[in-house]
């Protein structure tokens, strides 16, 4: 027998959990939401965001010369405490490793396979 893999065409998947995090929406029914009434997430950078990369002649490497963008919303937290991490052990590490780990909660708690460290299963968001 071969161990090479034959490819037999496309296999039937199902997706039972989802999650996002987009510009103006926090989670997937806002995202939705914002689809149906057509939300443009596009928004003007605060300073703590765009700050000293910003220049508008653009004659200077690795600058912006807008202040506009797709930004998450400043009010997007995670409680490292609810993964069981440590807050002093925080420092250093990418936020984008730490949302990663939440939308992957919330799709775990969408598809109904999150189980809390209790043993209940809470209900789909």
């Amino acid at each position: 027998m071969s161990s090479e893999t034959r490819y037999t065409g496309p296999k039937d998947i199902a997706i039972i959990g989802m999650s996002a995090l987009f510009p103006k929406a926090p989670n997937m029914r806002q995202y939705w939401q914002n689809i149906i009434d057509k939300v443009d997430g596009v928004t003007e950078g605060v300073d703590e965001w765009v700050g000293e990369y910003y220049d508008p002649e653009v004659k200077r490497p690795a600058r912006i010369y807008t202040k506009k963008g797709g930004f998450i919303d400043r009010n997007t937290r995670f409680d490292p405490l609810e993964f069981g991490i440590m807050p002093n052990t925080v420092d250093g590490t990418s936020p984008d490793q730490f949302l990663a780990l939440k939308g992957c909660k919330e799709a775990l708690v969408d598809s109904g396979y999150w189980i809390t460290r209790s043993g209940i299963k809470p209900a789909p968001v």
